[in-house]
Parts: C-alpha cells; sequence; structure tokens
C-alpha cells in the first residue's frame, strides 16, 4: 500500500533533488535507517546555514541551503547531517531518525563494497538457557591479525527468533573503555523496525579515527517465559540461532564499507525442575546489568525454579550499604545513583545458594 498525503508548505521550501533535506536522511542515500547515525558522528559540532521553519512532524523534503562542507569523502553537503535543521550538527540530530526510520524518497543507492578480512563476532556469555532466563552475547570486531584501521564508526543488526526472545537490548557501555572510545566520546542508538531484528549504531565524535579491535557492546535477549505450543522435543532442548547480519563500518574519511555477518547457537532447556546441586549457584547465573552501572542496575537470576530471596550491596571494606528484604523474583532492581564511583559487591541470596559477584559505579 501507498500512503498519500497532502501537506502545504511556504513557497521558502519548494526543492528539487539535492536542494532538498529529507530529515533523518543523514547520509543521502534515499532512506533513513541506522547508517545515518553515522556522519553525525564524523561531523559532530559543525556549524552552517539553519533551515527556514524546519519540519520535524511531517517527512518531505525540504530546503537547505549548501553549507559548502563535505567532509572527507562523504559525498554529500553536510546540511543534510543537519537533521533538526538548527545550522549546528549534533546528538539532537539523531530524533530525526528515530521519527521517521524506515522512511524512503529514492531508489537505494548501490550495495557498499566489502571490508576484505575484517570480521564481527557474537559470543553467547551462556551456551544453555531457560525460559525466564536473560541471555548475554558480547560483540567483537577484528582480531589481533585483522584489527579495524582508521574506524570511526559501525552499525550491525541484530537477527533473533521472536517468539522465544523478547525485550532485547544493546549496552554499548564497555566501548567507552575499549579501543572504539579511546579519546573520543561516542554517540549511540538502537532501533527495532520489525519483530525479530534490532539495528544498533555507535560511532565516534571527536573527528579522529581509531586502529584497534575488540569488544563493540553487550547484547541482552530475555528468553519467554510461557512457550506456547513450543516444541521441544524429547530431549525437552532446542538449537537457537543469534545473529549479527547487514553490517556497515565508516572510516574517519567517510567512506563506508559492508561487514560480513556471523553466527551464533544457544540450547534452549525445558526443565520441570530446577537442576541441583552447585549448577544453580554458579556466578555466571547471576546477571548484572549494565555492569559498569550510572543509575539503575538490574539483577537477574537465571536457572529454571531459581529466585532470589534476599539482594544486598556490599562496599569493598565489608560495609552493607543496601539490603532488599525477604523477596521472592528473578529480576531485581536496584538505584546506584547516588553511591560514590568505585567498586562494590552484590551478594544474591537464592533458593538454591549463595553469588557474590562485583559491580563497577561509574558516571
Amino acid at each position: 500500500d501507498v500512503e498519500v498525503k497532502d501537506i502545504a508548505v511556504g513557497s521558502d521550501q519548494y526543492c528539487v533533488d539535492k536542494h532538498c533535506v529529507w530529515a533523518g536522511d543523514a547520509n543521502w542515500d534515499g532512506k533513513v535507517d541506522m547508517a545515518d547515525l553515522l556522519p553525525i558522528g564524523l561531523c559532530m559540532g559543525e556549524v552552517g546555514v539553519a533551515r527556514t521553519n524546519p519540519d520535524l512532524n511531517d517527512w518531505y523534503g525540504q530546503y537547505g541551503q549548501d553549507w559548502g562542507l563535505s567532509l572527507g569523502l562523504m559525498g554529500f553537503d553536510a546540511k543534510n547531517v543537519d537533521t533538526d535543521g538548527d545550522g549546528l550538527v549534533g546528538a539532537s540530530d539523531t530524533m530525526a531518525i528515530a521519527t521517521f526510520y524506515g522512511n524512503v524518497h529514492q531508489p537505494f543507492a548501490e550495495p557498499l563494497p566489502a571490508i576484505e578480512g575484517l570480521q564481527p563476532y557474537i559470543v553467547p556469555l551462556d551456551t544453555v538457557i531457560s525460559p525466564g532466563d536473560v541471555l548475554e552475547a558480547q560483540i567483537w570486531l577484528g582480531t589481533p591479525e585483522y584489527p579495524v584501521l582508521d574506524g570511526y564508526g559501525l552499525t550491525f543488526s541484530l537477527a533473533y527468533e521472536p517468539a522465544i526472545f523478547e525485550d532485547v537490548t544493546v549496552d554499548f557501555s564497555q566501548a567507552t573503555q575499549s579501543w572504539l572510545g579511546y579519546n573520543s566520546p561516542l554517540l549511540y542508538m538502537t532501533h527495532e523496525p520489525a519483530p525479530g531484528k534490532l539495528d544498533a549504531g555507535i560511532t565516534r565524535t571527536s573527528g579522529q579515527a581509531v586502529h584497534g579491535y575488540g569488544i563493540i557492546g553487550t547484547a541482552s535477549f530475555i528468553v519467554v517465559d510461557d512457550l506456547p505450543g513450543f516444541k521441544l522435543g524429547k530431549d525437552k532442548s532446542v538449537q537457537l540461532p543469534i545473529r549479527i547480519e547487514g553490517g556497515t563500518l565508516m572510516l574517519g574519511n567517510g567512506l563506508m564499507g559492508a561487514l560480513p555477518s556471523a553466527n551464533a547457537e544457544v540450547t534452549l532447556r525445558w526443565d520441570d525442575e530446577a537442576p541441583k546441586g552447585l549448577e544453580m549457584i554458579d556466578p555466571s547465573k547471576l546477571k548484572i546489568f549494565p555492569n559498569p552501572a550510572t543509575d539503575v542496575v538490574d539483577f537477574h537470576l537465571n536457572g529454571a525454579g531459581n529466585e532470589f530471596q534476599r539482594v544486598q550491596l556490599y562496599a569493598i571494606t565489608g560495609q552493607m550499604l543496601y539490603d532488599s528484604g525477604e523477596v521472592q523474583a528473578r529480576h531485581w532492581q536496584m538505584d546506584v545513583s547516588d553511591l560514590t564511583p568505585g567498586m562494590y559487591v552484590v551478594r544474591a541470596i537464592t533458593t538454591a545458594g549463595t553469588i557474590s559477584k562485583k559491580l563497577q559505579v561509574g558516571r
């Protein structure tokens, strides 16, 4: 179906082709998607001519005076990167991407050239999961043999089974301490365009590219508690794929290339009863995210039939700073915004035993 909308605009908005700015299409490729985040990072702080009466409610081509600026080899004027039309490229320009995500105004550009040798990875931190668990998977890019050279930002999509996983997120806080965040603030966002797909992007904003490899972020998938009609077979387990696809990398000169896909599998196991013994007090069963945390931190207990009975927080000196009291839940939240940045110890008393793990609080 095609929707036709009659929009009344002033004569100062009349434009044709590249005289037009389509809010959100920052890279002028004809569509609004996660790749439009990358030129915002590259042009962060640039100043130019503001648009007259910019409209961020209806989507149409609005006249924009050229800035006469095209950083590196972007191939389009930076006026397109100023999506909100205020004359300054900043983080607020991501709002138009979210508002008009998926909109198209011209045939798509040619596919990006592949980047040879550079590989992303998705690494699940658990290989066996149960209904109600939180699955965490780290996302890496590059290796010591094939690192990122002159990298500036990247995008990717997570593909997963929406009947099994819900509330899928990507936490990029680790990237601020990794190679990608070296000597540069980072700008990142995510968007779910359809069930079973989460688009994500992250970019530097300093104007300086970087070399390196390693962790980009951590994806979290919540396994649906109730899976009616889902066939697990006689052994009550099934292999589930999770996948990174559609990745792009932008270099410091503005050029972009396509990244290969990456796959991983985890085993979904449905147990009628919780496993007995030490397995349930394995520290990996306690999920803490985000970690480092700045305001609210989530605790989730994996493993069928296991629940928190009490959650406590201790300073490194041994002083108890928080006690939840008696609880009966698999998920718990704590506000750490008033805590001094540093390392703390979480002590979780569960139905199967006690788990202690470190929590880092930052700002």
